[in-house]
């Protein structure tokens, strides 16, 4: 239940048989007491691989969907995951939303890891991921520096800073074996100090 660029690897790590995937729909915060302030909406549905797990939490009444192909869900969410990560760490240290140039520069990273996606072997999925990674980079940099002006979600995302970074670092690592080679100075850009 979080976002991963090598799904695989974990999955053999633990055996087929005992890892199921997914991606939880469900936004939550820490309160001043430290208490967790989940929000669910039946609109925002976990997705899983699993048909059993779909079944298990619609009886919980959280609302879930069967993904057929959530490994490659998984992987080509990351580019998005550290754009919107990225933008909002950006945002936060300005403490209003991230600069044009900022926002830019962060598409460009999206952009090089979508490119690294397909250049590793695999379609860009699902159809919204691929159309958003057809998007005229301004069209991206407009999305990305919109979104870091929305407080709670910039609020929410900031808080993935160590995540951002860490799948910076597999996406990096993995770009050697892209072919052919892409940009890797332009994900690298991206990745919050």
């Amino acid at each position: 239940m979080f976002v991963t660029f090598e799904p695989e690897r974990l999955r053999d790590a633990v055996g087929a048989d005992r890892a199921c995937f997914g991606m939880p729909f469900v936004q939550a915060m820490l309160d001043n007491d430290g208490k967790l302030k989940p929000r669910i909406t039946k609109s925002s549905k976990t997705i899983m691989s699993e048909r059993r797990w779909v079944d298990v939490f619609n009886a919980a009444a959280l609302p879930a969907a069967h993904e057929p192909d959530m490994l490659l869900w998984l992987r080509c969410h990351v580019p998005l995951c550290v754009g919107f990560e990225s933008v909002a760490v950006a945002g936060q240290r300005c403490d209003g939303g991230a600069s044009w140039d900022e926002a830019r520069l962060i598409a460009h990273g999206v952009k090089e890891s979508f490119a690294l996606i397909e250049r590793l072997g695999y379609d860009i999925y699902p159809s919204s991921k691929a159309r958003i990674s057809g998007l005229p980079n301004f069209v991206l940099t407009a999305m990305l520096f919109m979104f870091s002006r929305v407080k709670s979600m910039r609020e929410l995302l900031a808080t993935g800073r160590n995540e951002c970074r860490a799948l910076i670092d597999v996406l990096v690592a993995a770009a050697s074996k892209a072919q052919p080679p892409v940009a890797v100075s332009k994900i690298e850009a991206i990745k919050p100090a």
